[in-house]
């Protein structure tokens, strides 16, 4: 209260006006004029609904000010103005919330004089945001091969809300796309879509109006791209063209992908009156001709997104392990969220794969430290993983052994990774991966486990003998056979749980996804060429344990796995 009491003093003394009537969920508008910056005095609407100031205040154009009926950057369909830039990441602080008011205020003037003094980069803002621009339809178009094609297919995606996902024509009805993320089936196109590639981005100036019907989208084609109209008109003769009743075309820009779809169904606010299989016979050049049906259909303009694997995984930089083949052993707590974070970074999506090698299927004493769910009791925890990555990114190659590791174990991998948490067989693997590499081969391994009840996580990068230490140098051997960790992270007991015949050993599944974001880690690292530490780890906070540094181990000379003495 404090806080909005604070800002309508303060606009008021900056001259504007309260309106007096009751905003919804205290909100308030506050009528004046931007006089900052030396600007001409300009008249707009401040729309406050967020008093602890997290959102920023609305501000904008009164109707009949100058810029009110343009079109240009940072002014929305709506009139209001997007006075903050992007990237700036400003925090008002509401403390302070008459500085936070003026901040505004000064940012908004700010623009406007951007305007007044016809800044010409404002022309490439507008073209690097003109899709927002273009809109007057929500929904929503995905795009999953980045338009590689000329022609397209249409088809509902999972949810309720109006996406749509362009299928090019022949795809394989057991590609993982169709399988995981189409709601329809393969037969079920709703619209068929036309690509137009041009070599600039749209438009070429601001002062045409955005086109409402085919008539006016002929226009902005002369305009913006005139070596394009040809084609355009051409394709509305081909009966093609019209066989959905709903054509779209996306013109694809250097920057974006933007759709026009022509609204001639039944559904249209002024459906033609015309056979659908005459519909061609107006198009092509007889468009030209004055009082043509075609020209008035109205068009609804929406972009498509890219949902290709380039566009996804960009976030991530450079996709990592991308054309790696990656072994994860071991489909457990932390093999299944480890497989996940493989697949968000990269792996499996150009050339590579992810291969799943568990021979276990879910129990209910799985789920609650671990990626799958009830859906997946009783199933393969490897074919359930590699199922569950395709559904979610289809674009991952991911391959599922549901068998005994010992008996599928082979090193044509380029990477392989021990998440299986068990010592007996981590010292067996080690065996073999240390005889692999003495036999000339160059696999590397990365082992990665729990210490203790999950207080702790470790990993190990073992990728040569030459005097690295390899999984069983973590042990201290005595001649009885006995051994003992070289670095425990504590002393304390571990608690270990008997039910039935298993023993188990309890631990929370925020253990299991630092270890597995450790092997993630280790794995990236290595893939660009940073192989140290190899001996990694992490614990949690609040409770002492003994220090652990990440560090290169050296090779113990009495290993009796890796020393040659």
């Amino acid at each position: 209260m404090e806080v909005k009491l604070a800002i309508e003093d303060y606009l008021i003394c900056c001259g504007f006006k309260i309106d007096s009537t009751p905003g919804f969920l205290e909100s308030r508008c506050f009528f004046g004029q931007l006089d900052r910056e030396g600007i001409d005095p300009i008249n707009v609407i401040i729309l406050i609904y967020d008093w602890t100031l997290s959102t920023y205040p609305v501000i904008f154009l009164q109707k009949g000010e100058r810029y009110y009926n343009s079109r240009n950057a940072h002014i929305n369909y709506d009139r209001s103005l997007c006075y903050m830039t992007p990237g700036d990441a400003i925090v008002l602080n509401s403390l302070y919330p008459e500085s936070a008011i003026e901040l505004c205020l000064v940012s908004a003037s700010k623009l406007i004089a951007r305007l007044d003094s016809n800044d010409p980069s404002l022309l490439d803002e507008y073209r690097d945001e003109f899709h927002a621009y273009w809109l007057n339809d929500t929904s929503l178009i995905y795009s999953y091969d980045n338009l590689s094609c000329s022609y397209y297919q249409l088809y509902f995606g999972p949810r309720k809300k109006r996406s749509l996902w362009l299928v090019p024509i022949g795809y394989n009805a057991e590609h993982p796309l169709l399988k995981n993320i189409l709601h329809a089936g393969f037969s079920n196109a709703v619209g068929h879509a036309f690509v137009i590639a041009v070599d600039q981005d749209w438009p070429k100036n601001t002062t045409v109006p955005l086109p409402e019907n085919l008539q006016e989208f002929l226009e902005w084609v002369r305009l913006n791209s005139p070596n394009k109209l040809q084609e355009f008109v051409e394709l509305t003769a081909n009966p093609i063209f019209w066989i959905s009743k709903i054509p779209a075309v996306i013109v694809k820009t250097p920057s974006h992908a933007l759709v026009a779809t022509f609204m001639a169904g039944a559904d249209s606010k002024e459906p033609l009156k015309l056979p659908w299989n005459e519909l061609h016979a107006w198009g092509g050049y007889r468009l030209y001709q004055p009082k043509n049906p075609l020209l008035k259909i109205p068009i609804k303009r929406c972009y498509v997104e890219d949902a290709s694997k380039k566009s996804i995984h960009s976030r991530n930089g450079n996709p990592s392990l991308s054309d790696q083949k990656v072994l994860v052993i071991g489909g457990g707590a932390i093999g299944s969220f480890l497989a996940d974070a493989l697949a968000m970074v990269g792996a499996g999506s150009f050339g590579g794969s992810i291969t799943i090698l568990d021979k276990e299927e879910l129990e209910t004493g799985n789920l609650t430290r671990h990626t799958l769910g009830m859906r997946d009791l009783n199933s393969s925890k490897a074919e359930s993983i590699k199922e569950k990555i395709n559904r979610e990114m289809p674009h991952v190659v991911v391959n599922s052994i549901a068998g005994d590791a010992q008996e599928h174990l082979h090193f044509d991998f380029d990477l392989i990774i021990d998440a299986t948490g068990f010592e007996a067989f981590s010292r067996w693997l080690n065996k073999r991966h240390i005889k692999h590499l003495r036999g000339g081969g160059s696999t590397p391994v990365i082992y990665a486990w729990l210490e203790g009840e999950g207080m702790a996580w470790r990993s190990l990068l073992v990728d040569n003998t030459a005097g690295h230490a390899c999984r069983e140098c973590l042990y201290i051997h005595s001649e009885d056979g006995a051994r003992e960790l070289r670095f425990p992270h504590s002393d304390e007991p571990i608690n270990y749980r008997n039910v039935g015949c298993k023993t188990i050993i309890p631990y929370a599944a925020t253990a299991a996804m630092q270890a597995a974001s450790l092997a993630c880690e280790v794995a990236v690292d290595w893939y660009q060429g940073i192989d140290a530490p190899r001996f990694r780890g992490g614990q949690r906070s609040g409770r002492y344990y003994d220090s652990f540094v990440d560090h290169d181990l050296e090779q113990q000379e009495d290993c009796p796995s890796c020393s040659l003495t």
